[in-house]
């Protein structure tokens, strides 16, 4: 049957090539089952404007983001949000 409204379990990543590799791993270990969807945002830019909404999107019960830590991953989780300024990525790890 086919599901109706948007997947309760999402995985954010930025790129195709992204997408691929998750594929690849998870049937590698899993290759009857796959119990989310994963959307490709186009780009890290995308991908973090998209989280806030993403969050209030009516029965999801789980969202999983992929992003490249490029050369400076503290950086990157700044852009995101998740690691305010002074903080830093010791601080960020013990509170999760």
């Amino acid at each position: 049957m086919a599901r109706k409204g948007p997947p309760e379990k999402i995985l954010l990543v930025e790129g195709y090539h992204d997408k691929h590799v998750v594929l690849q791993l998870w049937k590698s270990g899993h290759p009857k089952y796959q119990p989310f969807e994963i959307e490709v945002k186009k780009g890290a830019p995308n991908l973090i404007k998209s989280i806030s909404a993403e969050c209030k999107v009516p029965g999801r019960q789980t969202i999983g983001i992929l992003v490249d830590g490029n050369d400076d991953p503290i950086k990157r989780w700044k852009e995101m949000g998740f690691i305010k300024q002074g903080e830093s990525w010791k601080t960020f790890y013990h509170v999760v």
